[in-house]
């Protein structure tokens, strides 16, 4: 579906058609023209087809400690607070409070989006997730994705994004798998309104993309 790859294609048909046209005034292309355009075909079909067939399952977790989506976590928040403004208004009682325990780091994830192919099959879900220790990933969630030659990831700013803009990640060579977690560059913080995008850098078309939505 993508220019290069249709450009590709009418230059393969060109080429033997200009062949066949060849054979017929000269003998000694007629005694090889089967051997060469057996040849020509079996190597338009390792080029074109043998990279799509590569599955590559891959799992990876970089933060390891539980996840709460945004809302929820902002209302928590404010519970809490609206629990300790009571709480400051009540006298305190004259035994003496239990000691405190230090709550588990979490987690907040700020958006999720469900992964959809473009003219390829995808399914699953993508996730921007910030850890307790400030650093920011982007995490894959029972997914696949068609495999394609070169595929590249990107995250931008903006819906449905389907051209390569925002920031590149480097390969996305992972056609499926259960969690897989992608670090995301220091001062990049997608969330809501920004798209995930794979892209085929070999015949520049997009492969599949997941549009944020606030957690």
């Amino acid at each position: 579906m993508s220019g290069r790859g249709i450009a590709t294609t009418a230059a393969g048909i060109v080429v033997v058609l200009l062949f066949l046209f060849a054979a017929r005034f000269r003998p000694a292309i007629q005694r090889v023209a089967p051997f060469v355009l057996t040849a020509g075909v079996l190597g338009a079909a390792i080029y074109a087809e043998v990279p799509f067939e590569r599955t590559s399952t891959q799992n990876k977790t970089l933060v390891a400690e539980p996840v709460v989506d945004a809302a929820d976590m902002a209302s928590t928040t404010t519970a809490s607070t609206l629990s300790t403004a009571t709480t400051s208004r009540v006298p305190p009682p004259a035994t003496v409070p239990p000691p405190t325990t230090a709550l588990p780091p979490t987690a907040v994830r700020h958006s999720i989006g469900d992964l959809k192919g473009i003219n390829h099959s995808a399914s699953g879900t993508v996730s921007v997730i910030e850890a307790a220790s400030g650093a920011w990933v982007l995490r894959f969630e029972n997914f696949t994705v068609q495999g394609v030659p070169a595929p590249v990831l990107y995250v931008a700013e903006g819906d449905d994004v389907r051209d390569p803009a925002g920031t590149n990640l480097g390969a996305f060579t992972a056609t499926k798998g259960t969690t897989l977690d992608v670090a995301l560059p220091e001062g990049v913080e997608p969330g809501d309104g920004w798209t995930v995008l794979v892209w085929c850098e070999k015949f520049a078309t997009p492969v599949a993309n997941a549009t944020q939505h606030a957690a």
